[in-house]
């Protein structure tokens, strides 16, 4: 399925609850960018609650999470945001705020800061940390998420994404 079906999908599909992920666009430079275009697809499926979010991933891809734990291939990235998805965290938002987006042949770069919360009954709590994503442009010539590395130092992090 190429990107642009998957986003009219997203645009035209069901309405959502609420947004997991918000994206902190001002101060992006290159967020005009095919590879920022692919960020914020990627966003709306979360927020749709879209579990086919292996569309998103080169067939390859790796995660390194902020958990410590690495991640291997689109499917088990797919089933991993299925699983976040599935189990509903209620009162919890993360907030991208990307700096850069930078292409250069078939690899592309984003770099940012995120901010997770979670609100409860009893407190809300907020970790910080920083991403990188490495993109590359499949022989179809769709941008795909390759490699995504998240880091909260020393912080465990709050939420599975």
């Amino acid at each position: 399925m190429s990107m642009l079906c998957a986003a009219l999908f997203l645009v035209l599909g069901p309405p959502t609850g609420d947004h997991i992920v918000h994206v902190d666009w001002s101060s992006a430079a290159g967020g005009g960018s095919a590879i920022a275009d692919v960020r914020r697809n990627y966003v709306t499926a979360i927020n749709a609650r879209d579990a086919r979010a292996d569309v998103f991933y080169a067939p390859d891809a790796v995660a390194a999470l902020s958990s410590g734990s690495i991640v291997n291939g689109a499917p088990a990235l797919a089933e991993r945001l299925r699983s976040a998805l599935d189990t509903e965290q209620h009162g919890v938002t993360i907030t991208l705020t990307p700096q850069r987006f930078v292409m250069v042949g078939a690899t592309g770069s984003e770099t940012g800061t995120f901010v997770e919360t979670i609100s409860d009954a009893t407190a809300t709590r907020k970790v910080e940390g920083v991403y990188v994503t490495i993109y590359a442009r499949g022989s179809d010539g769709q941008w795909r998420i390759a490699m995504e590395v998240r880091s909260t130092g020393s912080r465990p992090p709050l939420a599975i994404w």
